[in-house]
């Protein structure tokens, strides 16, 4: 695919200065988690980070301070309420509907409306 790269005369000329100009560049290139990175801007947002698993984070007490906080921002914010009502429209619906099937069409929309 490359051959034009290794052969004689200029294509090795050619072949050289491109690996020489990858290598410029590999050198150059430093890639890192930005996650990873503790600045003077995301200190304060770290600072609470720890390393407890998920079950020792999830303690009983810190399970019943965030279930209030939760009940308080749904029965308090327009946001978390139109979360909450989706979420519940979307996995359970609005509920069950009655669907007639008899012969009748008259009957069976007169049935299902009331």
């Amino acid at each position: 695919m490359f051959g034009w790269l290794t052969g004689k005369g200029r294509a090795t000329k050619n072949a050289r200065q491109v690996k020489a100009l990858a290598f410029q560049i590999a050198r150059r290139l430093s890639a890192r988690y930005d996650a990873a990175q503790t600045t003077a801007e995301n200190t304060r947002h770290w600072a609470a980070a720890d390393d407890l698993s998920a079950d020792a984070a999830n303690s009983p007490e810190i399970r019943r301070i965030v279930r209030r906080r939760a009940r308080y921002e749904v029965a308090n914010g327009s946001y978390a309420t139109g979360m909450n009502k989706q979420k519940a429209n979307d996995l359970i619906g609005t509920g069950p509907r009655l669907q007639m099937l008899t012969k009748d069409e008259a009957a069976n929309e007169k049935i299902e409306s009331e």
